[in-house]
């Protein structure tokens, strides 16, 4: 139940080897590194030391192994409670942004097999709505894009930035691009979705529609904007973090947009200030962690 990154950095500080901790978990070494350098850029110290016979672990590092180690057990315990308590848990109220609902989905689904018998309901809507049901208690957790990061009612678990992409599908003209502009877009219909910041960026493509003549679907449904994308040669504009996990990621890529001005994005898990959280709660957050860090 630890996020991607502890438990590949557990395994490498228990095997001092890169390669042996690839074996363990089945995977490749640079996928592991990767997830270390990620881990090493988010603490902002170097957590091991390459020597000619592995890797041992900096100072940094053995405090954090102290912390991993003690979340694994606090996990398990938790994990271990779920399973063995007589009584049938209550629901489980998660609300998540559209923007997410294919990861809060998933990740709901794996909740589902660890959990017998627990009863969880999902509700998709825009980010203010989210943050309103965690505040007043209507649901236990929110996870989307857009959530408040400072509300005082309201406690931010995890966050991650979030880019404004072009997401085409594979057979698309600009599928190849490294990154794309106003001048690339010209002549394509754009997708975007109706309730979000990234409405704003149609005034940075402002050129376009002089030149153009575009059309501009807007939808409150990333579903949607994906149908958009697959069945013509629209230009969904959506954060990055949309595509992540989803099973049909393949058939799309994330073009980054070459603009001056692109406008702060990221994406959080959110909990109600103050309060003890049920251990389904906690259990959901780190099913989370760990799908948004996933290699």
């Amino acid at each position: 139940m630890l996020s991607t990154a502890l438990r590949y950095f557990l395994e490498v500080a228990r095997t001092g080897s890169i390669s042996e901790a690839s074996e363990r978990l089945h995977l490749t070494g640079p996928a592991i590194s990767r997830q270390i350098a990620r881990l090493e850029e988010r603490v902002g110290a170097t957590l091991f030391e390459r020597t000619t016979r592995g890797v041992i672990l900096t100072p940094a590092g053995e405090l954090l192994l102290d912390y991993a180690s003690r979340s694994e057990a606090e996990a398990e315990r938790i994990a271990l409670l779920l399973r063995d308590r007589g009584e049938t848990p209550a629901p489980l109220r998660v609300a998540a942004t559209d923007g997410l609902a294919d990861a809060a989905t998933q990740v709901a689904q794996a909740l589902l097999r660890e959990v017998p018998g627990l009863e969880l309901t999902l509700s998709i809507g825009q980010a203010m709505d989210v943050a309103r049901k965690v505040r007043e208690g209507d649901a236990q957790i929110g996870f989307g894009l857009g959530l408040p990061a400072q509300d005082p009612e309201l406690e931010v678990r995890q966050s991650w930035p979030a880019r404004v992409v072009a997401i085409l599908h594979r057979r698309h003209p600009l599928a190849g691009c490294q990154a794309v502009g106003a001048e690339e877009l010209i002549g394509f219909d754009l997708a975007l979705p109706a309730h979000s910041s990234l409405s704003g960026i149609l005034a940075l493509l402002g050129t376009l529609r002089p030149q153009g003549g575009h059309g501009v679907l807007r939808t409150d449904s990333f579903a949607c904007l994906l149908r958009a994308v697959r069945y013509s040669d629209a230009v969904g504009l959506a954060s990055d973090l949309s595509l992540h996990g989803r099973r049909d990621r393949k058939d799309y890529c994330a073009v980054p947009l070459r603009l001056t001005t692109m406008p702060a994005r990221s994406a959080a898990i959110i909990l109600r200030a103050g309060v003890p959280h049920r251990p389904e709660t906690v259990l959901f957050a780190t099913r989370a962690e760990a799908f948004m860090e996933g290699a």
